[in-house]
């Protein structure tokens, strides 16, 4: 563990080693007035973000920075238990490829499932409500709101990804790893502009307060749902369509990274809740997969718990200096047609290896099962 003190507050970091920019990008935490009181706890998957540390957890106060989050809101993982189903993993990648909009693409309609699905996910909530929250985002902030509905249901790129893991028991799970799209982007972007506008300290940490940053977390929250009805409506359609059961009849696991949780009040960036008991899910890379485990419930972690393995090099570097034939080579025994130049910052050389991770989640996450995937599809930013 590495111990780092600033100006207004400490921080615990679960690893053994830090690399000099993420240290650097904690420490500019510790000496921000946001950050005075409460605890700050960095999870081992730690590694320098765009525009905050990943793997960072601290509480929600009256100094709001929504650059911590930054763009990706409620960007997650659910995984739908799939049983005995034998998938014919080439059908599959072309069902994905005609259904599922990927890289910077949205759906050609707004999915007719939406207000079933919505209503199956937020139980006593209403969809009325929750599509006028969204107009109301959009005027605000410009947004156009009909490619923001267009774009649930659809995957996006970087680290989002679909996948069929299998456990050791032969039950093969559909894993759905992306988030909120451009509406979460933008959604980011004006609320960090009106901070500067409003601060102007703190470079790139600059604070909301009083009413702009009741503002911001009631889009946080709109957001954070939206992202999690893309996952829901990417699932839907290939558990329905594809593999033709019924929604409702499979269980599913989901662990959400980059979100303000409104339960206990804990910023996560680049984390997960791990509750005493909750349920978890935690992907490594594209040749590695997942664990299924439970959280601990530890305080001193924040309840928390590493959102994958961490990336060891940016994707600049990881397109400079990772090798084609390697990536193919990592990537045997896993049926993919995303192995390509365009998505080599994706490589599992990119990222540490799970066994690093595997070492430090012991106090905070009880391992289950692992799961080890047979089929991937990335697609490029």
């Amino acid at each position: 563990m590495v111990e780092l003190t600033g100006k207004y507050n400490s921080a615990r970091v679960f690893c053994d080693s830090l690399e000099s920019s993420a240290q650097k990008q904690i420490l500019t935490f510790l000496d921000h007035i946001a950050f005075s009181s409460g605890k700050i706890r960095i999870m081992p998957d730690v590694h320098a973000g765009a525009g905050a540390v990943i793997g960072f957890t601290g509480p929600l106060g009256e100094k709001v920075i929504p650059n911590i989050i930054g763009v990706d809101i409620g960007c997650g993982v659910a995984a739908w238990e799939l049983k005995d189903r034998e998938t014919d993993f080439a059908a599959l990648d072309h069902f994905i490829r005609r259904k599922i909009p990927s890289g910077r693409n949205v759906r050609r309609e707004t999915s007719a499932e939406l207000e079933f699905l919505f209503g199956n996910l937020f139980p006593g909530k209403s969809y009325a409500d929750f599509l006028s929250e969204i107009k109301r985002i959009c005027l605000t902030q410009k947004q156009d709101r009909h490619r923001v509905m267009r774009s649930i249901g659809s995957l996006g790129g970087g680290n989002h990804f679909i996948e069929i893991d299998t456990d050791d028991r032969g039950n093969s799970f559909l894993v759905i790893h992306c988030g909120s799209r451009n509406f979460g982007l933008r959604v980011a972007i004006f609320h960090q502009n009106l901070a500067r506008r409003k601060c102007g300290e703190m470079k790139g940490l600059e604070y909301l307060t009083g009413q702009n940053a009741e503002n911001y977390k009631a889009d946080m929250m709109i957001a954070q749902m939206y992202a999690a009805l893309n996952r829901t409506v990417i699932a839907f359609l290939i558990l329905e369509q594809f593999y033709g059961g019924s929604f409702a009849s499979f269980n599913k696991i989901e662990s959400v990274h980059n979100y303000i949780s409104f339960e206990d009040s804990i910023i996560r960036k680049g984390a997960i809740s791990a509750r005493k008991g909750e349920t978890v899910i935690i992907p490594f890379n594209m040749a590695e997969g997942c664990i299924l485990g439970e959280g601990k419930g530890n305080e001193d972690w924040n309840c928390s718990a590493p959102h994958g393995a961490g990336r060891t090099m940016s994707r600049t570097a990881a397109r400079k200096q990772l090798d084609m034939d390697d990536f193919r080579k990592s990537m045997e025994g896993v049926w993919t047609s995303s192995v390509s130049p365009c998505t080599i910052d994706e490589a599992p050389a990119a990222y540490k290896k799970s066994s690093f991770i595997l070492k430090q989640v012991e106090p905070t996450v009880r391992i289950h099962s692992f799961l080890k995937p047979f089929y991937n599809f990335k697609a490029a930013e």
